[in-house]
């Protein structure tokens, strides 16, 4: 019984030991770090160069409409996370990983063929240019544009660096559904995994350095 008393006493000790190396080693975890980035269904690609007549999430593009009987505006619009967007008279339609011209005939399907709405239109689909946006604590902020392979740290290279007040632990990106990460830049020079990708339309914002971040620093 004295043995079996000493053992559980003993066990009990060990299972106390394993515990605390486990949360231990879960508070050493760097939750602002991001992970790698995931396509989601007609993101652009990561790291290839894009299709010009290939229709991305994020792009922005021109709908123009001509040759019907009556006079329809033109219409220009970003690609949401969703990849549908409303057209003339109100139609949601797929738009992403799509042609320009594929969509082109969709839409003069749509509108002559399936909805009988005209006997006759003309409908031109344009890609309008692919950017990334940088602000903030950058020398030159603004957009910029997007060739298939640009990262974070090329973005705000191509705004012309970060400021001396620039806070480089903390460079936060919003996607377009509105999903924010925050990067630790200073850290992504000596580790290029954490230089994550971009998509067309991010918006990449450097925020000015604190008094603790100075102190930190």
């Amino acid at each position: 019984m004295r043995f079996l008393r000493r053992f559980g006493n003993s066990f009990r000790v060990l299972a106390g030991f394993v515990l605390v190396g486990m949360l231990l080693s879960g508070c050493g975890t760097d939750s602002n770090l991001p992970s790698a980035p995931t396509n989601s269904v007609g993101a652009a690609p990561i790291g290839k160069k894009l299709d010009a007549d290939t229709i991305y999430v994020g792009d922005h593009i021109s709908i123009v409409y001509s040759d019907a009987p009556v006079t329809i505006g033109n219409t220009e619009l970003q690609v949401p996370e969703t990849g549908k967007i409303n057209v003339h008279k109100g139609y949601e339609i797929e738009v992403a990983n799509k042609k320009t011209y594929d969509v082109a005939k969709e839409l003069t399907a749509l509108y002559i063929d399936k909805e009988k709405i005209y006997k006759q239109i003309t409908v031109v689909v344009n890609v309008l240019g692919r950017s990334v946006s940088v602000g903030g604590e950058v020398k030159a902020p603004g957009q910029f544009g997007h060739d298939g392979n640009i990262t974070v740290m090329r973005a705000i290279n191509k705004a012309g660096g970060f400021t001396e007040y620039a806070n480089r632990k903390k460079v936060t990106v919003t996607r377009l559904d509105g999903n924010q990460l925050i990067i630790d830049c200073k850290k992504a020079v000596n580790n290029p995994k954490l230089d994550i990708a971009l998509y067309p339309g991010d918006v990449v914002y450097v925020s000015r350095r604190g008094l603790s971040d100075v102190l930190s620093q």
